[in-house]
Protein backbone atom coordinates (compact mmCIF):
# COMPACT_ATOMS: atom_id res chain seq x y z
CA UNK A 1 0.00 0.00 0.00
CA UNK A 2 0.91 3.55 -0.76
CA UNK A 3 2.07 5.56 2.00
CA UNK A 4 2.18 9.42 2.11
CA UNK A 5 3.44 12.02 3.66
CA UNK A 6 0.83 14.60 4.57
CA UNK A 7 1.70 18.63 5.53
CA UNK A 8 -0.03 21.03 7.04
CA UNK A 9 -1.12 22.69 4.42
CA UNK A 10 -3.65 19.98 3.29
CA UNK A 11 -5.44 19.83 6.03
CA UNK A 12 -5.67 23.54 6.45
CA UNK A 13 -6.53 23.76 2.90
CA UNK A 14 -9.70 21.64 3.04
CA UNK A 15 -10.64 23.36 6.47
CA UNK A 16 -10.16 26.52 5.13
CA UNK A 17 -11.87 25.34 1.99
CA UNK A 18 -9.40 27.22 -0.11
CA UNK A 19 -10.70 29.27 -3.61
CA UNK A 20 -8.09 30.37 -6.37
CA UNK A 21 -9.32 34.36 -6.47
CA UNK A 22 -8.25 34.60 -10.04
CA UNK A 23 -9.97 31.22 -11.29
CA UNK A 24 -12.14 30.37 -8.49
CA UNK A 25 -11.33 26.94 -8.94
CA UNK A 26 -11.77 25.23 -5.37
CA UNK A 27 -8.16 23.99 -4.18
CA UNK A 28 -9.35 22.18 -1.03
CA UNK A 29 -11.21 19.11 -3.22
CA UNK A 30 -7.78 18.05 -4.72
CA UNK A 31 -6.29 17.95 -0.52
CA UNK A 32 -10.09 16.31 0.60
CA UNK A 33 -9.82 13.54 -1.95
CA UNK A 34 -6.18 12.80 -0.08
CA UNK A 35 -7.24 12.70 3.14
CA UNK A 36 -10.81 10.52 1.86
CA UNK A 37 -8.28 7.68 0.54
CA UNK A 38 -6.47 7.69 4.05
CA UNK A 39 -9.80 7.81 5.51
CA UNK A 40 -10.90 4.45 3.33
CA UNK A 41 -7.75 2.75 4.06
CA UNK A 42 -6.69 2.95 0.42
CA UNK A 43 -3.40 5.06 1.50
CA UNK A 44 -1.40 5.37 4.67
CA UNK A 45 -1.42 8.68 5.53
CA UNK A 46 1.85 10.05 7.98
CA UNK A 47 1.80 13.10 9.46
CA UNK A 48 4.38 14.71 11.45
CA UNK A 49 4.00 15.58 15.46
CA UNK A 50 5.45 19.04 14.69
CA UNK A 51 2.34 19.69 11.84
CA UNK A 52 -0.26 18.54 14.57
CA UNK A 53 2.04 21.17 16.78
CA UNK A 54 1.42 23.66 13.88
CA UNK A 55 -2.30 23.19 13.47
CA UNK A 56 -2.63 23.39 17.06
CA UNK A 57 -0.93 26.88 17.26
CA UNK A 58 -3.11 28.29 14.18
CA UNK A 59 -6.34 27.28 15.69
CA UNK A 60 -4.86 28.79 19.26
CA UNK A 61 -3.81 32.37 17.39
CA UNK A 62 -7.28 32.61 15.73
CA UNK A 63 -9.35 31.24 18.99
CA UNK A 64 -10.98 28.87 17.39
CA UNK A 65 -11.60 25.36 18.92
CA UNK A 66 -8.86 22.96 18.21
CA UNK A 67 -10.60 19.81 19.24
CA UNK A 68 -13.09 19.55 16.29
CA UNK A 69 -9.79 19.75 14.14
CA UNK A 70 -8.11 16.76 16.65
CA UNK A 71 -11.16 14.59 15.88
CA UNK A 72 -11.03 15.09 12.64
CA UNK A 73 -7.35 14.03 12.68
CA UNK A 74 -8.03 11.30 14.89
CA UNK A 75 -11.13 9.76 12.65
CA UNK A 76 -8.23 9.72 10.01
CA UNK A 77 -5.96 7.09 11.51
CA UNK A 78 -3.18 8.58 10.45
CA UNK A 79 0.74 7.23 11.08
CA UNK A 80 2.23 10.02 13.49
CA UNK A 81 5.25 10.76 12.78
CA UNK A 82 8.04 11.85 15.78
CA UNK A 83 11.01 13.62 14.58
CA UNK A 84 14.32 12.42 17.04
CA UNK A 85 17.03 15.08 17.79
CA UNK A 86 18.93 14.45 14.54
CA UNK A 87 16.10 14.76 12.12
CA UNK A 88 15.26 17.78 14.04
CA UNK A 89 19.01 18.85 13.85
CA UNK A 90 19.42 18.36 10.24
CA UNK A 91 15.73 19.87 9.38
CA UNK A 92 17.27 23.35 10.87
CA UNK A 93 21.09 22.88 8.85
CA UNK A 94 18.70 22.75 6.10
CA UNK A 95 16.46 25.72 7.09
CA UNK A 96 19.32 27.83 7.72
CA UNK A 97 21.28 26.86 4.48
CA UNK A 98 18.04 27.54 2.09
CA UNK A 99 17.22 30.63 4.19
CA UNK A 100 13.88 29.14 4.78
CA UNK A 101 12.34 31.28 7.21
CA UNK A 102 8.62 32.42 8.61
CA UNK A 103 7.70 36.22 9.24
CA UNK A 104 6.10 36.62 12.28
CA UNK A 105 2.38 34.68 12.04
CA UNK A 106 1.99 35.17 8.76
CA UNK A 107 3.13 31.64 7.66
CA UNK A 108 0.12 30.85 5.67
CA UNK A 109 -0.35 33.59 3.82
CA UNK A 110 -2.94 31.87 1.82
CA UNK A 111 -4.95 32.15 4.72
CA UNK A 112 -4.61 34.98 5.84
CA UNK A 113 -8.26 35.70 6.41
CA UNK A 114 -8.39 32.95 9.02
CA UNK A 115 -5.17 31.77 10.34
CA UNK A 116 -2.51 35.26 10.11
CA UNK A 117 -2.70 38.32 12.35
CA UNK A 118 -3.38 41.90 10.35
Amino acid sequence: MIKIYIDTNIFVNVWCKEVDNKTGKELWRGSLKILELVEENKIIGVTGLTNLMEICHLFQIRNLNFDEALNDLENLGLDIFIPDTLTMINAFKIQKTYRIYLHKQSIYSKYANTFSKN
